[in-house]
């Protein structure tokens, strides 16, 4: 978040307080509480039409004695989108790092096409080769529903980890390297587009894309679950996946 902030391309923007965050008692946990939390940027004044919004969202389930205790065996979740603007062509970068309960694991890593074909998809081919392709730690995740298929590259990681090593030590060193690396291209992409942003405009699904996670979102159940279908409804259409 740091390094994209630095970038240049974005500013911190405030938050209405009541989306902030928000927490729920922890079903299936005892005496532990999911709490979310998120921030947001806006392009700075030299980025408009190069890029529209950033923001993360943390998911955690924590000890309400200790804050800072997350409690290891619920649900933990890291949501990361960077929206370029959307009269571009440029793909939507994005992290998915979901962990239930039961030690299940899954991660979706990828710079999401926003057109087809996918102009851009050449350049995480060398970065698919080092960090995903035959890498045991990192085996294919599974088809995706049919409406999905779009919106994802053929560089993608897309994963469940594997159980026979720490998934959180996976996490920690692999997956974040991997990550660090993949966004320092998405940085250099917008560095290069920023010079000329004739050569990125067109016509994009991004509108259908924010539509489809808002809808469809797979937090989305376990959102209304824990903090109610309105509250849900407004952080995913203002927050998460915001159309304006």
């Amino acid at each position: 978040w740091t390094n994209l902030h630095d970038s240049g391309f974005f500013q911190e923007v405030d938050i209405p307080a009541e989306l902030k965050g928000n927490e729920a008692p922890a079903k299936g946990t005892k005496d532990s509480v999911v709490r979310i939390s998120t921030k947001a940027m806006v392009p700075s004044a030299s980025s408009e039409g190069l890029v529209r919004y950033a923001r993360v969202a943390l998911l955690e389930t924590v000890s309400p004695s200790s804050a800072s205790s997350t409690q290891r065996e619920g649900i933990q979740v890291l949501n990361f989108v960077v929206i370029p603007a959307d009269s571009t062509s440029l793909p939507v970068l994005g992290i998915d790092l979901v962990s239930l309960p039961g030690g299940k694991h899954l991660l979706l890593l990828d710079s999401q096409p926003m057109t087809h074909p996918n102009p851009y998809e050449y350049l995480w081919q060398q970065w698919h080769l080092g960090f995903v392709k035959d890498n045991p730690k990192f085996p294919w995740g599974g088809d995706f529903p049919e409406p999905v298929q779009a919106y994802v590259s053929k560089n993608a990681l897309w994963t469940t980890l594997q159980e026979q090593e720490d998934p959180v030590r996976i996490i920690e060193n692999e997956v974040y390297e991997a990550f660090v690396a993949h966004m320092d291209i998405y940085l250099n992409l917008l560095q290069r587009c920023s010079r000329d942003l004739d050569t990125i405009q067109g016509k994009n699904h991004q509108e259908a894309y924010l539509q489809y996670r808002r809808s469809n979102d797979p937090a989305k159940p376990m959102l209304n679950s824990l903090f109610g279908t309105e509250w849900t409804d407004r952080i995913l259409d203002e927050i998460l996946f915001p159309q304006e």
